[in-house]
């Protein structure tokens, strides 16, 4: 009887256990991902760091619980292949996203991403050779909730000089030309169209490495998650690449990784808490705090869309009022008060004029003098980085690492 008992006990606990694997299989499903390095090309010098582009990138979006595909050193037919693949699970998934790091071509106003054995003799060959930007974009439009294509592939283009053109009107441009998605697709451009990219000198290119930083931050919507990558390469690359998104999303708020309840511990680090806005912030207040001091009208607009019930929408309806006025309000650091409202300051906090926050602010958003605390993780334990605001120029304001 009691063996029969421990028989009986065993198969339900293979039975949850196995609906639990299906469970998880069904979630990853949900989101999936194909990602794409090419650094070893054969009839161009090779590009050393979209391989570890890609492997980074592969680990990061499988933290989050993506499936995906990596493509290493992709030839033309390996590629087709991989997209043919990729466009039956973009068709039964929620999120899919291709990413891309390896050189691109606009030719005749048409964007191409080049497979390694491309040889691109004449202008023609690069539409038997490269794989087109217009047919990606179409199959990750498939997906229910949102499309995203990330491409770090507009590096200086070392097929053109000994390109023969066949028709001038055809003309091989500079960077990748700018794209109009349709439905709830993303494109994102390392660099803006008309404009390339540096490849780096470390591990990873600046953009990626801007990605890699802010894509597993919890709670970070996925517009302002691209607008923070665009502030951290401006501010890397001195002002010389601004990276660029093209898409409009409907007001559903998206995120790569949501906010972790209060205690949940998680694989990947996360950064520390904003101790200005208490120990759990909303996706609003971590919006809030990075936009507050912003002169971007249109930004501001997108949170009110995107957050009406917000308790920060009416500041934000304030603060447009007021860049139209022509007078700026005070920001004072937000405090956990009563309701969640920002207190005054006290005495210790006068000069603080904008609260801690987890990125750089944007570039111009700061007023001549004006001091912001960054806790992002750049400094050693037990200091935090201090930002003094230049002129609006890219390069002109002050970093340091302080005591806490």
């Amino acid at each position: 009887m009691c063996r029969w008992f421990d028989l009986r006990r065993m198969a339900g606990i293979a039975a949850i256990a196995i609906y639990a694997l299906h469970a998880s299989v069904a979630d990853a499903q949900r989101r999936v991902a194909l990602v794409i390095g090419n650094s070893t090309y054969r009839h161009v010098p090779t590009l050393v760091n979209p391989a570890n582009d890609a492997a980074d990138v592969t680990a990061a979006l499988e933290r989050l619980e993506f499936s995906v595909t990596r493509v290493t050193d992709g030839s033309f037919d390996g590629t087709r292949r991989s997209l043919i693949e990729f466009g039956s699970k973009a068709r039964q998934a929620e999120v899919a996203v291709v990413f891309y790091a390896g050189h691109g071509i606009e030719v005749a106003g048409e964007n191409w991403l080049i497979p390694i054995d491309a040889e691109l003799k004449t202008d023609i060959d690069v539409e038997h050779e490269a794989i087109t930007l217009k047919s990606i974009m179409t199959l990750v439009s498939s997906a229910s909730k949102l499309g995203l294509v990330v491409l770090d592939a507009c590096r200086n283009n070392p097929f053109a000089p000994a390109m023969q053109r066949t028709l001038r009107t055809r003309a091989v441009s500079r960077g990748l030309s700018r794209v109009e998605p349709n439905g709830s697709v993303l494109v994102a451009y390392s660099a803006k169209e008309g404009t390339t990219a540096a490849d780096g000198a470390g591990r990873n290119s600046p953009y990626t490495a801007a990605l890699l930083r802010h894509l597993e931050t919890p709670g970070m919507e996925i517009n302002f998650l691209f607008r923070n990558v665009r502030d951290d390469v401006l501010a890397t690359t001195g002002g010389e690449q601004e990276p660029f998104t093209y898409g409009s999303l409907s007001k559903e708020s998206i995120f790569m990784k949501g906010q972790p309840w209060p205690g949940e511990t998680t694989s990947a680090p996360v950064p520390p808490p904003v101790t200005s806005l208490g120990p759990v912030a909303t996706p609003d207040k971590v919006s809030w705090n990075i936009l507050k001091d912003s002169n971007d009208i249109g930004s501001l607009r997108r949170f009110i869309e995107q957050f009406p019930k917000s308790q920060h929408a009416a500041e934000a309806q304030a603060r447009i009022a007021a860049l139209n006025g022509g007078a700026l309000p005070k920001s004072l650091p937000l405090q956990p008060g009563a309701a969640g409202r920002p207190e005054k300051p006290g005495p210790s906090e006068a000069k603080q004029t904008a609260g801690v926050l987890t990125s750089d602010p944007p570039i111009g958003s700061l007023r001549t003098g004006q001091r912001v605390l960054v806790n992002d993780g750049s400094c050693p334990p037990g200091q935090i980085k201090e930002i003094i605001g230049g002129s609006k120029a890219p390069g002109t304001r002050q970093r340091r690492c302080i005591s806490r």
